[in-house]
């Protein structure tokens, strides 16, 4: 399998500090997991998460970055994607409050051939199993926008919102229940975005399941971006694609 574009940018998440006042790799991988700045929050106010090209942040703290994409998925140029998360953690040291940070790769998507011919998304898990899902496929349901991610999520858009051409999709997780609600991506003419997605959080999840849903949530964007952006099927494509050369043996236009 090909792997992930670089993650290397111009702007990058706050530095951590040097490796011997961080954990190693190893000792963190191997302890459970612990709760993570945005997963702490009241349950009563869970976050609305914002993806602005490559970042993703909580709406009420856009500074604050929380998950990194390699690409942007809204612009659907590659195909294959993975994303970082950053997790960050608070002390105090002769008196003074520190935040540091470390930068986990969690997960890659891309597409998969299925038996039936169509094509599913692949996520797959780059870090710990206690920490994420090793494979999960997604994949695409009745509607455009409907996709199922077996044993963990479903999103869909609800019938009035298709009634009334509404752009509101909802995730339920596998036993039904709404846990999030997803704003469309908005367009101008030349199709660059003119407003980030966000995903608006119904409910507290464990942050395991939380990471996989933002991991699903990007992987839906970009399958959506990808038929969006397409290029029209124009008059001229159609014959380049349905024609062959002479003794070509196979459909020609007369």
């Amino acid at each position: 399998m090909s792997q992930p574009p670089s993650y290397e940018k111009e702007s990058q998440p706050p530095q951590p500090e040097s490796s011997d006042t961080l954990p190693t790799y190893e000792s963190a991988v191997n302890t459970s997991p612990t709760l993570n700045g945005i997963h702490t929050q009241s349950q009563d106010q869970p976050p609305t998460f914002v993806l602005n090209k490559c970042d993703i942040y909580a709406l009420l703290e856009p500074d604050h970055l929380l998950y990194e994409l390699s690409n942007p998925p809204c612009e659907a140029k590659t195909t294959i994607y993975g994303i970082e998360k950053i997790r960050y953690k608070t002390s105090q040291q002769e008196g003074k409050v520190k935040t540091r940070s470390r930068v986990d790769h969690i997960y890659d998507f891309q597409d998969v051939w299925t038996s039936l011919g169509s094509r599913d998304v692949e996520i797959l898990g780059k870090a710990s199993s206690k920490r994420v899902y090793p494979k999960v496929k997604m994949s695409q349901g009745l509607g455009p926008s409907s996709f199922k991610i077996k044993d963990h999520f479903s999103v869909e858009k609800p019938i009035l919102e298709r009634v009334q051409s509404g752009s509101e999709l909802v995730w339920k997780d596998n036993e039904g229940n709404v846990i999030a609600t997803e704003t469309a991506v908005e367009r101008d003419e030349q199709g660059e975005v003119k407003r980030p997605p966000q995903l608006k959080m119904k409910s507290s999840l464990e942050e395991k399941d939380l990471d996989l849903l933002v991991a699903c949530w990007c992987a839906r964007l970009w399958k959506e971006a990808r038929k969006d952006l397409a290029e029209p099927l124009s008059w001229d494509k159609f014959k380049r694609l349905t024609t062959t050369k002479n003794g070509g043996g196979g459909w020609r236009l007369t």
